[in-house]
């Protein structure tokens, strides 16, 4: 019987980040939101820790900061993974300058943590 595929497999190298994270969906007067905190980044997606329970497939935004930027990024996200408090969203939309600001802070954290 052949191996199977690694299940982990990744198109893109995350790399550690601790910064706050804020998660919005809906519009109008049907908002919902919560503050929590990023565990990893890939260009790909992020990883956070967020004190609310959220549904597989469910659209939503993140708002959150890079290492060294100014201005925030807010894009759009599908919650891929869920496991008790901790998500795995994937980036639906990002900008060519979004993706350059992801990737130069990755490749920054990769020399910074240990292998």
């Amino acid at each position: 019987m052949a191996a199977h595929p690694q299940v982990d497999a990744r198109r893109f190298a995350r790399c550690k980040l601790d910064v706050r994270v804020v998660w919005v969906q809906g519009h109008g007067s049907t908002i919902r939101g919560a503050m929590g905190r990023s565990v990893d980044i890939s260009e790909g997606g992020i990883s956070a820790v967020l004190p609310a329970r959220l549904a597989l497939g469910n659209s939503s935004e993140l708002e959150f900061s890079l290492p060294g930027s100014k201005q925030s990024i807010r894009v759009k996200v599908v919650l891929r993974r869920a496991e008790g408090f901790a998500y795995g969203f994937e980036f639906v939309t990002l900008s060519s300058k979004q993706r350059d600001e992801i990737q130069r802070a990755c490749q920054t954290l990769a020399v910074l943590q240990p292998a």
